[in-house]
């Protein structure tokens, strides 16, 4: 049952791994009529966000991607720390 469940978020057990100002990345699955493409995405965190989706919160992070112009909201589970050979 959903309501048994320890954490009251989506993605709060991931949130403690990141801090505003982190670099991130993550991995966007495009399809086509060719098949399908990971398509990799590259930002810096702007903020952490705990927003209500039906009966939960779900824990997203507002991110400007690199040469981006507007910031975009990821889900925190998706995120994955840049490392030096990034």
């Amino acid at each position: 049952m959903i309501n048994s469940v320890k954490n009251n978020s989506f993605g709060e057990s991931f949130v403690s791994n990141f801090d505003i100002g982190d670099l991130v990345y993550w991995t966007e699955i495009i399809y086509g009529v060719n098949g399908h493409e990971n398509l990799k995405h590259h930002g810096t965190i702007i903020d952490i966000l705990r927003i209500p989706e039906g009966t939960r919160f779900v824990i997203m992070v507002k991110i400007m991607p690199f040469g981006g112009k507007r910031p975009m909201n990821v889900l925190v589970h998706q995120l994955r720390k840049m490392e030096s050979e990034d």
